[in-house]
């Protein structure tokens, strides 16, 4: 007599193709119904076979669980020690949700630097300083990706989900705080003497903390410049070039942070000084 073959018993007699169900990653191979047998959730064909021809590969989002944690830790340090492996992770393929998990989890570690003496004004200062600055740069490099100016809506956001990503950099600040660059001791470092300002110690001394400070503005346009590399490169295109264009981005974000901090995040900390210190 025949039986009739379902569920996982199906599964077994099919090649796996990588579909998977979107809430509890149950193989839906061979199944015909858009809900799952095993957690009961609908989802949609079209965009599980999607999933299954472009998988995740930056380990936190391919994580799954309590796996998470770690691979956040990895994420974490490949964006530190390895931007250029973060950069063919994310080219390929980038997930909303777990970038803005990831970068609030930076941000929110921010705060720590409370508890190793920070004055208040600089945390309200640096916090406001990045969210006004996270846009801000996501516009700027958007329009210098003229790979995505076709579908310049989700180049626009690519690139926010990269700048949370690359946020990274923040949960190394609780020692030193954030880098104090202005623009105006950029200015002052080619037309004449630096004023020093509430910050204290700016980054233009021979201190230990000039030095970390320097090195994780580096680490961070490191790892924008590698996405932003990878994007724009082609077969044909002139690598030279192209590294010129990157590098050139890579500096203009430099003086686009030192912008924002001095006309947004120095005035807040000023104010922070005066009334709450």
């Amino acid at each position: 007599m025949a039986h009739e073959v379902t569920g996982s018993a199906a599964n077994a007699h099919v090649d796996d193709i990588g579909l998977r169900c979107p809430r509890c990653k149950y193989n839906l191979t061979g199944l015909s119904q858009a809900r799952c047998p095993e957690c009961g959730a609908s989802f949609d064909w079209e965009a599980v076979r999607r999933e299954a021809a472009n998988p995740p590969r930056i380990p936190f989002e391919r994580a799954r669980r309590w796996w998470k944690i770690p691979m956040f830790a990895v994420t974490w340090v490949t964006l530190l020690l390895a931007p250029w492996a973060f950069a063919r992770q994310v080219v390929a393929r980038v997930s909303t949700g777990h970038a803005l998990v990831f970068g609030g989890v930076c941000f929110a570690s921010t705060l720590l630097a409370m508890f190793f003496d920070a004055p208040l004004s600089i945390v309200v200062a640096w916090l406001a300083t990045v969210f006004i600055y996270l846009p801000i740069q996501t516009l700027c490099i958007a329009v210098a990706d003229v790979v995505g100016w076709r579908r310049f809506g989700d180049t626009l956001w690519f690139w926010l989900l990269v700048g949370f990503y690359t946020s990274a950099v923040m949960m190394t600040e609780c020692c030193y705080g954030p880098p104090p660059l202005v623009l105006s001791s950029l200015i002052d470092v080619v037309a004449g003497p630096r004023v020093v300002s509430w910050l204290g110690d700016d980054m233009f001394t021979y201190s230990l903390s000039s030095v970390v400070w320097w090195a994780q503005l580096g680490v961070w346009v490191a790892a924008l410049g590698c996405v932003f590399f990878l994007r724009q490169r082609r077969p044909r295109r002139n690598v030279p070039a192209l590294l010129l264009a990157t590098l050139t981005m890579m500096a203009g974000i430099l003086v686009l942070y030192a912008t924002v901090f001095e006309y947004v995040g120095v005035p807040i900390g000023e104010w922070c000084v005066e009334n709450l210190e």
